[in-house]
């Protein structure tokens, strides 16, 4: 995992909260895969970026937050591990909903693959696998 790929992911989650999902677009691969907490009720995998996108937008709305304090992005062995607190909105002090990891892989410069952890220890765990 290069420094530029883990800068490409920082800006992508950076303006994914400043703009929504179509900072996002921009950024992923049209196969795309998405794999949600196993923990969710509706855990799943979503391939392609129109179902990744329809996803990420779907639970947005189910679980109401509209903006996440990204704590730290950093290498996780061969991803990138985006580490965040999803948030009511953006207003300082706001109400949070919950902990969220993502292990992010890159190639070529596009986001090609996001796994969703509820818990940190999973998602390192995960990485090393």
């Amino acid at each position: 995992m290069s420094e530029q790929d883990i800068e490409l992911v920082r800006r992508a989650y950076e303006e994914w909260n400043a703009g929504g999902l179509s900072a996002l677009e921009r950024r992923a691969a049209d196969s795309i895969v998405l794999e949600d907490a196993p923990q969710l009720p509706d855990s799943g995998v979503w391939r392609g970026r129109a179902a990744v996108l329809a996803r990420l937008a779907e639970v947005a709305q189910t679980i109401g937050g509209t903006w996440v304090d990204i704590r730290d992005v950093s290498t996780a062995a061969g991803d990138v591990l985006v580490s965040m607190v999803w948030r009511e909105d953006a207003t300082p002090g706001s109400p949070a909903i919950g902990e969220v990891f993502h292990l992010v892989h890159v190639t070529d410069g596009c986001i090609d693959r996001v796994r969703v952890f509820l818990d940190e220890e999973a998602a390192l765990t995960a990485a090393q696998r």
